[in-house]
């Protein structure tokens, strides 16, 4: 297989024995103390797109595992960016995450998520492109949206509610709290856990070289099939989170939350009942541009 690829914002390798890649991030260091996982950047989700759409022709790699060096898959969003951006800015950034979480499911391959210790906020929604997710125990994900003035709009609704029971969606994103390892087995949010790096290579190890012996043909077949059982509910879950995204980031919550956070401080959220006019205004403007 011939494989020359150049990424600035990941690196790549191609296993010719298991007809794997694997696709690595490397951890952020942009003034946070906690250098230990990816913030998501706006060009690290650009070239990733340029994968996915290589990947698409791509029918002999049998699958693709997606791992952060660092101990967290994904940090989410870095408040700088999100101090520093502005709201059309942050409408394209959550689109193109929704597109490319929803995309990995069309793809021929079998996508493979490492967790490691976890992943915040829009990281969370990231992890969901995997078709299978291990996670490292004890290891956390948490869609930590709402405390910082976001909300999930970037397959958190959409894809979560197509693979988890409506009650765990509702306890995974509005109960607030870090989501365990052994919980998200339980859920079915992750496949299997590891506790040490003898284990992670022994669990990727065995199911990389089972996803090969496959039939190529019939595994690709059997993720179309798992595609077209929850499209429907997938197409619809992507348009109400459009509309939310627009409704949310109409608000300027999502910028006191990155200001205070970089000033080491509480975030002081807009008051509920101080709202209503601006919400009216936000419904007539969100209608306009649908």
């Amino acid at each position: 297989m011939a494989f020359s690829l150049d990424f600035s914002h990941f690196t790549s390798e191609l296993n010719p024995a298991t007809r794997s890649l694997t696709v690595t991030l490397p951890p952020s260091s942009i003034g946070d103390k906690e250098q230990d996982g990816t913030y998501l950047s706006f060009k690290c989700l650009e070239e990733l797109e340029s994968l996915f759409n290589w990947l698409s022709s791509r029918v002999e790699i049998s699958s693709v595992l997606i791992q952060s060096s660092g101990a967290y898959f994904c940090k989410g969003m870095s408040p700088h960016e999100l101090a520093n951006s502005g709201q059309e800015t942050l409408i394209k950034y959550f689109e193109k995450v929704g597109r490319l979480v929803s995309g990995a499911y069309f793809l021929p391959q079998t996508l493979i998520v490492d967790l490691g210790q976890g992943a915040f906020d829009v990281g969370s929604e990231l992890a969901l492109i995997g078709d299978i997710r291990i996670s490292r125990s004890p290891g956390h994900v948490h869609f930590d949206h709402l405390s910082k003035g976001l909300a999930p709009t970037a397959g958190g609704v959409a894809v979560l509610s197509s693979i988890l029971s409506p009650s765990h969606v509702r306890n995974y994103l509005l109960g607030g709290a870090p989501i365990s390892s052994e919980d998200m087995k339980l859920s079915g949010l992750v496949f299997d856990t590891y506790q040490d790096r003898i284990e992670r290579e022994n669990l990727l190890s065995q199911l990389l070289e089972r996803i090969n012996a496959q039939s190529p043909i019939a595994r690709i077949q059997a993720k179309r099939a798992l595609l077209e059982t929850i499209l429907k509910q997938l197409e619809i879950g992507m348009s109400v989170e459009r509309s939310v995204t627009f409704g949310t980031l109409a608000f300027s919550d999502w910028k006191t939350y990155a200001q205070a956070k970089l000033a080491n401080e509480k975030p002081s959220f807009a008051k509920a009942n101080q709202l209503a006019a601006q919400i009216k205004r936000s419904a007539k403007e969100t209608s306009a541009q649908n």
